[in-house]
């Protein structure tokens, strides 16, 4: 519920195979149902699991990249050991996990568009099995927009992951004023 009473939709994200997942819309917003709720929100499905960066629109869209993370403890296939501490001596932990979600912000579901190419056949369609949520290497989201594709950078070391770029809309160029 809500401060004022009312509640919020619930969305989640369901594991599809290994580190990959895909978000499910469990109470649905759409025309029936605005009125409601007061908007939505997502549960992170890891133990410890955090917002830590900055959500970004993905591409001009409106489309949310999320990257969270589980500071230690926890592995995923894309971890790197790291060292943190909240206390000024220097404490080796076990690896992190970070992961790079979309959702679309309007509504809390999934992209309306394929953007993960899960399968890595260089084609984003029904065959990705609606993956939304893959783990990344930990450290600065970095999203590098070239012509046809977008590249994530995350964690360097080079492409980690090849996106597909949101659709053109197209923008009335002028108008005019009606009096």
């Amino acid at each position: 519920m809500g401060a004022t009473g009312v509640a919020l939709a619930k969305q989640d994200i369901d594991k599809v195979d290994g580190d990959f997942a895909t978000v499910k819309a469990t109470n649905e917003l759409k025309k029936e149902t605005w009125k409601d709720y007061k908007g939505w929100y997502l549960d992170l499905p890891a133990t410890g699991e955090r917002l830590l960066k900055p959500m970004q629109f993905y591409d001009g869209s409106n489309i949310l990249a999320v990257y969270s993370e589980t500071p230690s403890g926890i592995k995923n296939s894309e971890s790197d050991n790291i060292n943190e501490s909240c206390v000024p001596v220097k404490v080796d932990t076990s690896a992190g996990s970070q992961f790079r979600t979309f959702i679309n912000i309007m509504d809390g579901k999934l992209p309306n568009i394929q953007l993960v190419d899960y399968n890595g056949d260089g084609v984003y369609d029904t065959k990705d099995l609606l993956v939304a949520r893959a783990a990344v290497k930990t450290g600065t989201p970095i999203l590098i927009t070239k012509r046809n594709r977008i590249v994530d950078l995350t964690g360097g070391g080079g492409g980690r992951d090849t996106l597909a770029r949101m659709p053109e809309n197209s923008m009335r160029p002028s108008w005019r004023q009606l009096k």
